[in-house]
């Protein structure tokens, strides 16, 4: 791709194209304290949301009720989604995140056009230009400015963290990433993302998805898979979380054997995921001898220890 083309349009059209995002970007809402889920589920209604089931299980901590997603439309960029997580007592609101990633909507992750990725940096350059209106200059890290790095490992990248004041936190988060990792263990697909969350907690903190999280995660996901295929269940269950074990049952562990080939796999791909405050590592992965576009994939949640909490069979939608 030639990574910088600029088609010339008219200043009207300019103009509309930026009150609409501009529009879009007050939309985030920093006054959570004290705010009762009802309240925003009247916002959503207002603004058009529709209720959104997302591909992902949820893990909820104690005292949380199941978060609410909702799904608002937008034009020439991914559709924005948007969860709330609400105490189970009294239903006010602990955070919210805003997330436009077209994960949300395909079943694996696939090169996209740059007019598309152009057109989400853009929104990014607006969502930033909004808060620093309202909350001032954040700490930063990245800039999307180089567009070549998207085709090269690592991916074009930017981050920005608030803290206006001791109840409230905010961050700011994009990557754009064509790059496909093809050398074992890892293989990695492209990305596109650009995410809001904001909460009256302290910052979470992300978890590890360097080199030893990796392989961690990948021993005990190819010995949870032998010890299924020997019919040895009470081995599997120890690779299960804590959280879930004592609520997997042998028929679900059967079932679980039954979705699953007893072959090598490799590491497809893999991201961190927030869900509630509380920081997993989400792996997809592939069978070793599927090609570089598999038609299947078992992606699998894993805990701060490294042991499964959730797993899933994604198919590619042909």
């Amino acid at each position: 791709m030639s990574l910088l083309m600029f088609v010339r349009r008219s200043s009207l059209f300019i103009s509309l194209l930026f009150l609409f995002i501009n529009a879009s970007a007050q939309d985030i809402q920093f006054n959570i304290h004290d705010k009762n889920m009802r309240e925003f589920i009247d916002l959503e209604q207002k603004l058009g949301g529709k209720l959104f089931v997302g591909k992902d299980d949820f893990v909820i901590p104690e005292g949380m009720s199941a978060p609410l997603t909702y799904k608002r439309k937008e034009s020439g960029i991914p559709d924005l989604v948007v969860t709330y997580t609400f105490t189970s007592k009294d239903s006010l609101i602990d955070g919210i995140s805003y997330e436009w990633e077209l994960s949300n909507f395909e079943q694996l992750p696939k090169k996209q056009l740059l007019g598309l990725q152009q057109a989400m940096i853009k929104k990014h350059q607006v969502l930033a230009d909004q808060l620093h209106q309202r909350i001032g200059e954040g700490r930063k890290s990245g800039n999307l400015n180089d567009l070549h790095k998207m085709n090269v490992k690592g991916g074009l990248r930017s981050s920005e963290y608030w803290k206006p004041n001791d109840t409230l936190m905010v961050d700011l988060f994009a990557l754009f990433s064509n790059y496909k990792d093809e050398e074992p263990p890892i293989f990695a697909g492209p990305k596109n993302t650009i995410s809001v969350f904001v909460s009256k907690s302290a910052k979470p903190v992300n978890p590890v998805t360097g080199a030893a999280a990796l392989d961690k995660a990948m021993k005990n996901f190819n010995e949870f898979v032998v010890k299924l295929s020997q019919g040895d269940e009470d081995g599997a269950k120890t690779l299960i979380s804590l959280q879930i074990r004592d609520r997997m049952t042998a028929p679900m562990l059967k079932t679980i054997k039954s979705l699953i080939k007893s072959e090598p796999f490799n590491l497809y791909d893999y991201d961190a995921v927030l869900l509630n405050k509380v920081s997993y590592l989400i792996i997809d992965y592939a069978y070793a001898n599927d090609n570089a576009e598999p038609a299947q994939v078992v992606r699998a949640t894993f805990d701060n220890t490294g042991l499964i909490i959730a797993m899933q069979l994604r198919t590619r939608q042909k």
